[in-house]
């Protein structure tokens, strides 16, 4: 049944027209719990939307609050009428949907969030009620697999088994049918069949009915039917469903996995269908990361972004599925995402169909290299700190992963530039293709352009058989990383120029351009426009990566992120090293905190490796350990007790003021400045009589 517009109006929409301000506006987000304002006209009519998220955007920008909504209003949606399906809002990518009346006066206003979250409650409702059917028919349903093990069985099959054998699911059904009877089931795995059979001094009638899978039958249902009560069995199920029709709907369900994560990726609730294909328990599945479970899973990446993902092709136990993930929200908070993926045939989804062709290409291409090499290894979990200098760059960073522009990280040598660019590829569209980094300032200029676009067979005396193919193909379809690209030479930038402007390479020794699909991120820890302004960075391409600059605070100016990296550093070198630590003593960290750092986040590693390879029988990172550029003079190896100084300064004098005077008591006494009874005290308790 198609979901129709008017059935997600749940109250009037949020109306504010167009002459109003961006102060109007704020004043009525914090007035109500709206996600989306319907910027109207004067005569009532739509002139836009504006949501949270742009209003926030407008405001990090400085967009003065005296601004005429009507001059942000800029996002796109669409309008459709109450009877409407909202099919059409879900293949659109808009903000919103503005619900018209006869008369095109504004409504109702729905996001996707209404949409997702109305779908999800119908699947909830279908599921729920289809358990409640199977669970309340007099009908033993039972469903097995190839090999014959028990797959499901409803209240009616279990209780009439149970008898026979506590634990149903994973068992064999011969241990319940009499062997006489095996071959009718094995008959049912290809075509339906009836007979009766005995069990526990009771006789049913059994219908076996095939469970298609894609190409052959994987299982049958079999339905136990007392033939005492086989005339109420008829009666419940025509006034239920007929009886096809629960075979299908068990189909179905079975073929459907679903998955639902908090906003920490943690695994809530799992389908028993995705636990029986993952070969799992609820135990090993519920309260763990979603990631430890499921592979080539981006249902963190989902609650991460709050973007849904519609439809996309992942890989799981080496098949090909059809996944669809929506981020659940909560007062404009993303709490946790719903993930679908269909076991299903996708020969008739032409689209995917491409999409399964281009990664299989990609496979051959990618055929004999190392994988290892061409991947993204971090995401924005992995960059440490608590600091808002830093929460803003990774803000920025995330909404440039939504985008495919080229992105420009500017920043300090050792700020951590190459993890933000694996972080934004990660979390792309393109996070299931290679990520291929180049070092533009170690690549000999002689070298660059075969390294870049690569050659073809023969091109010149001591060219590899078969080409090689450059870092620009090896990242066809991901992303390629430029590091330090004010280091590359003027020469190869008109080719960079080339490859961003027309999207195509050209080997060495080619006879024509070759297409390719590469989003660029490049990065630099200079001046550009210096370099523009010197003539050795053209200006042209400056312009061109420079559409999103995205600039990373050096760590002297985030000294409240010190902290959170020195543990996560400890943690990992004391896991490389085999070694305990505790932590950093408070010495340490102030004389941490104390440090420019000029070496930014890779010289804070640096510092904290050296520092868990000396430790010995130590559990403790002291300022002993630390690099004297540290702590500004070697710290002595041991610092002794002001006490036990004072008593060897004390026995030292003792025995000089002794030696000077021949062992005479009073001429000793005098020259400490002492009495005659105080020496003789001192002398006893150094035992030095």
């Amino acid at each position: 049944m198609p979901l129709i517009a008017k059935e997600l109006i749940f109250k009037p929409p949020l109306c504010v027209t167009a002459n109003k301000t961006l102060l109007d506006a704020k004043l009525s987000f914090e007035q109500s719990d709206a996600a989306v304002l319907a910027v109207v006209g004067e005569d009532g009519k739509a002139r836009g939307v504006l949501s949270r998220r742009h209003y926030s955007a407008l405001r990090h920008k400085n967009t003065p609050l005296t601004t005429p909504l009507l001059q942000v209003a800029d996002e796109e949606y669409i309008c459709l009428r109450e009877t409407d399906n909202v099919r059409s809002f879900l293949e659109k990518d808009v903000v919103a949907a503005v619900i018209l009346q006869a008369d095109d006066q504004v409504q109702g206003l729905i996001t996707k969030q209404d949409l997702f979250r109305a779908y999800y409650n119908r699947l909830e409702i279908a599921n729920t009620n289809l358990h409640a059917v199977l669970q309340a028919v007099n009908a033993a349903l039972v469903t097995i697999n190839k090999e014959g093990t028990i797959t499901y069985v409803n209240a009616t099959a279990k209780h009439l088994l149970d008898g026979q054998r506590t634990t149903l699911l994973g068992a064999n059904i011969e241990d319940f049918l009499p062997h006489a009877h095996l071959r009718e089931v094995a008959l049912a795995f290809n075509v339906s069949t009836t007979f009766t059979v005995q069990i526990n001094e009771r006789h049913f009638t059994v219908d076996a009915v095939p469970i298609q899978g894609k190409t052959s039958p994987i299982g049958a249902v079999l339905v136990l039917r007392d033939h005492s009560e086989e005339e109420l069995l008829k009666s419940q199920l025509h006034e239920e469903k007929n009886h096809s029709e629960i075979l299908q709907s068990i189909l179905d369900i079975a073929y459907d996995g679903i998955v639902v994560v908090d906003a920490q990726g943690i695994i809530t609730m799992m389908s028993k269908s995705y636990l029986n294909f993952l070969n799992i328990t609820h135990a090993q599945a519920i309260g763990k990361h979603v990631t430890e479970v499921i592979e080539n899973t981006r249902m963190h990446i989902v609650v991460e972004t709050g973007i849904p993902e519609i439809a996309d092709i992942q890989r799981i136990k080496g098949s090909f599925m059809v996944a669809t993930r929506i981020p659940i929200f909560s007062r404009g908070k993303v709490i946790g995402a719903i993930g679908k993926v269909l076991f299903r045939n996708i020969d008739d989804l032409e689209s995917l169909y491409r999409k399964i062709g281009k990664m299989e290409e990609q496979l051959q291409v990618y055929k004999g290299q190392s994988q290892r090499n061409n991947r993204a290894r971090y995401s924005f979990a992995d960059i440490i700190g608590r600091s808002e200098a830093l929460a803003v760059a990774k803000r920025h960073a995330a909404k440039a992963a939504t985008s495919d522009t080229t992105v420009l990280l500017l920043g300090e040598s050792g700020v951590g530039k190459e993890v933000f660019a694996q972080a934004i590829h990660s979390h792309s569209k393109r996070a299931n293709h290679p990520f291929v980094k180049v070092n533009c300032a170690a690549i000999p200029s002689e070298f660059m352009e075969t390294e870049l676009f690569g050659y073809e067979e023969g091109t010149f005396p001591g060219a590899k058989a078969g080409g090689k193919i450059g870092k620009f193909e090896a990242a066809d379809g991901g992303t390629i990383f430029l590091d330090e690209i004010a280091d590359m030479p003027l020469s190869m930038q008109a080719k960079i120029l080339r490859a961003l402007q027309e999207q195509e390479i050209e080997k060495i020794g080619s006879v024509g351009p070759q297409r390719i699909d590469v989003r660029i991120i490049a990065s630099s820890n200079q001046d550009l426009e210096s370099k523009v302004r010197a003539g050795t960075l053209r200006q042209d391409l400056y312009y061109r990566i420079n559409a999103w600059t995205l600039v990373i605070p050096p760590l002297r100016q985030r000294k409240e992120d010190i902290e959170d990296l020195v543990e996560h550093i400890l943690d990992k070198y004391s896991h490389k090293y085999g070694k305990y630590v505790e932590k950093a003593s408070e010495r340490a960290m102030a004389l941490l905190y104390k440090y420019p750092w000029p070496g930014n986040v890779r010289e804070l590693e640096n510092e904290m490796a050296r520092a868990v390879d000396l430790l010995d029988n130590v559990y403790v990172v002291q300022p002993e350990h630390l690099s004297e550029k540290i702590t500004g003079d070697a710290f002595p190896a041991n610092v002794r007790p002001l006490e036990e100084v004072l008593l060897r300064a004390e026995k030292e004098a003792l025995i000089d003021s002794l030696k000077i005077c021949a062992q005479n008591k009073s001429c000793a006494a005098k020259l400490l400045g002492i009495s005659r009874s105080s020496l003789y005290e001192k002398i006893i308790r150094h035992k030095l009589v």
